[in-house]
């Protein structure tokens, strides 16, 4: 079993204490007791509850629905971050980061009660189901329907989440349990995320590489990563790692995500931007290939900024800087794109564009060598190539941030 982070399980603190804390007055006797045997040097209490307080419970019988969605037993119950999850899965609004709390507190007593309490709520709810009770969880919300209904809601949810009519009795009551601010939610079933997953997309984005990131490993996390990797894109507090949020997606290439990347590189910043955003923009300009390839409006919005005059108008910066390079930089970032999207019509875009000196030209050379390539042998063919071609044992985790694409050097 694992563990729940101590650091952010502060007293008080912790977002699963501050929306559930009415699950736990009932149980406060048993909280006290497992909270504090520990601390005796001698008790048979402090004998069985030593070391780690477990993170997830086992329900052997029950019923639960996740989000509209039906498991039965037996279900591994447990907290990711701040949201509920059953067998691994955990509803898509849910992300496994955890803010800091605002104050942590020293004393060890203080942060055992919290881990314990979230403990004895997993075991409040392991304990309903295994006596016939039912449990219906939506976003930040668990509602736990009484043993003598959880067979009418057992038959009654099925028919709100297809849409088929309800008796007056199974209205009623799902009604009267579930609040009428919920309803919506209620009533139509919700995709779930992958904890697991989850967890090791972040992992993989947030690790810093000497040579890049391997677009294979990228891609192969699949369209289910998506959501996880858009949450990131608009998290602040991932500054430092958009530039391999960026290059996921992108490399993953599902166009409905196009708008994700475009707003992010073209709406959602103006004016001078910090080091760690003007390298999440360069990358989501240089990953959008994939998408390009399938997409003729994304090979449209490539072909428009290629110009740097476009990037000019806009008035993209870069602390140190000038303009005009930060617009040079951001079109040759569009070069990078037109050379994964493996095209005819790319190909012909590269074309077209007039190399401004020396180095461009052999840009544009090795742009429309690697489309070549890409139309030949596939894409994830090229991008195995090019990998070997740069790692002899694949990307190296390293202590510094590596970008698959290079910041324009700081001008004094």
């Amino acid at each position: 079993m694992g563990r729940v982070p101590p650091e952010s399980l502060a007293e008080g603190s912790h977002p699963v204490l501050q929306s559930r804390r009415a699950h736990f007055r009932v149980l406060a006797p048993l909280l006290f007791l497992l909270a504090w045997c520990p601390l005796g040097p001698s008790s048979a209490g402090a004998q069985r509850w030593a070391g780690p307080i477990p993170s997830s419970v086992t329900a052997e019988k029950g019923v639960l629905y996740l989000g509209g969605n039906r498991f039965t037993a037996p279900m591994t119950l447990t907290f990711a971050g701040s949201q509920f999850a059953v067998n691994g899965m955990m509803l898509p609004t849910a992300t496994t980061t955890e803010a800091s709390p605002e104050t942590v507190p020293t004393s060890p007593e203080f942060t055992r009660m919290s881990v314990v309490r979230v403990y004895v709520m997993l075991l409040a709810f392991k304990r309903h189901l295994e006596e016939g009770g039912l449990i219906i969880c939506l976003p930040r919300q668990e509602i736990l329907i009484p043993i003598e209904y959880a067979p009418l809601f057992d038959e009654a949810l099925p028919k709100l989440l297809t849409g088929q009519e309800l008796s007056t009795t199974e209205e009623r009551q799902l009604r009267t349990r579930i609040p009428r601010a919920r309803w919506e939610e209620a009533s139509h079933p919700l995709p779930l995320v992958d904890t697991e997953l989850d967890r090791a997309v972040i992992d993989y984005v947030t690790s810093n590489f000497e040579h890049g990131m391997s677009s294979i490993t990228a891609r192969q996390f699949g369209v289910r990563a998506l959501p996880t990797l858009a949450h990131l894109l608009r998290d602040d507090s991932m500054r430092a790692s958009w530039h391999n949020v960026a290059a996921a997606i992108g490399c993953i290439g599902d166009t409905s995500y196009f708008d994700t990347l475009r707003t992010f590189i073209w709406d959602r910043f103006h004016g001078t931007l910090d080091m760690g955003t003007f390298q999440g923009v360069g990358q989501a300009q240089a990953s959008l290939g994939p998408m390009a390839a399938l997409s003729p409006r994304a090979l449209d919005y490539l072909k428009r900024t290629v110009d740097p005059q476009v990037w000019v108008e806009r008035g993209s910066a870069y602390v140190g800087v000038s303009p005009g390079y930060v617009a040079e930089y951001m079109a040759n970032m569009t070069l990078w794109s037109l050379a994964w999207a493996g095209s005819k019509r790319a190909e012909a875009i590269l074309d077209s564009v007039v190399p401004r000196d020396a180095r461009q030209a052999a840009l544009i050379q090795e742009a429309k060598g690697t489309n070549e390539r890409v139309r030949s042998f596939g894409l994830e063919a090229a991008w195995r190539a090019t990998e070997n071609r740069h790692w002899s044992s694949g990307p190296q985790r390293a202590d510094t941030v590596g970008a698959r694409t290079p910041l324009p050097p700081r001008h004094n």
